[in-house]
């Protein structure tokens, strides 16, 4: 007899597991609450296959970012937020974005799994921020002989980036570029457009990530 059942994001956050493989003792004893009164054997599925995952909708306003019901302190543009945002003004777009993509340093973090696409940044990891460029918004990999900037950088804030869709479909040159949310500098100093948290909140939130996750800049 095959039996295929859902539970809620909950009912494994109760029973503490907190990485993306289901734990066995754990697995039992979800069951044996549900009213299995015997177990002759159990099938151990990726997390995201026995459950779907709520989409997560992150606020960012007040230089605090918002999400169920938790409030984190954040930087943000260092000249504050615009809705006419253009290449080098110092400021956050005002809208609502999905996340394309995460990049992290497995050399400083360890290997992570997420739920959206990511990848493993290198010393050649960059992101193109010429305008006159036909990769302007996108990411590159140096030697390249337009300007862009370099993700692999010697402090931590890029320790684990987030790239927001901002300017993306179309690239409109010069509306900005390499929008992400980051680690915050220390004293949360103004960023040059991007949104920045503290580290471990941000790990979290990049693990719980899917494709329909959301992130609303308000004034």
């Amino acid at each position: 007899k095959l039996l295929f059942f859902i539970f809620s994001r909950l009912k494994f956050w109760k029973q503490n597991i907190l990485d993306a493989s289901v734990q066995l003792e754990a697995s039992i004893n979800i069951l044996l609450s549900e009213g299995f009164s015997k177990i002759n054997g159990i099938l151990l599925l990726p997390i995201e296959i026995l459950f779907i995952i709520p989409s997560m909708e992150l606020l960012v306003k007040n230089n605090h970012l918002f999400i169920n019901n938790r409030q984190l302190q954040c930087a943000i543009g260092l000249n504050g937020l615009t809705d006419n945002k253009q290449e080098g003004d110092l400021s956050t777009p005002i809208g609502t974005f999905h996340f394309d993509k995460i990049y992290y340093r497995a050399d400083r973090l360890g290997k992570k799994k997420f739920i959206i696409d990511s990848s493993i940044l290198s010393k050649n990891d960059g992101w193109c921020d010429d305008q006159k460029s036909d990769l302007y918004n996108q990411y590159i990999q140096f030697p390249f002989q337009e300007s862009a900037e370099h993700l692999y950088r010697d402090d931590h804030i890029y320790d684990i980036i987030c790239v927001l869709n901002y300017n993306t479909s179309p690239i409109i040159p010069g509306r900005g570029s390499a929008i992400f949310l980051h680690i915050a500098k220390p004293g949360f100093t103004g960023t040059e457009g991007c949104i920045a948290i503290e580290k471990e909140p941000l790990i979290e939130i990049a693990t719980n990530l899917t494709a329909d996750s959301t992130i609303a800049i308000e004034h």
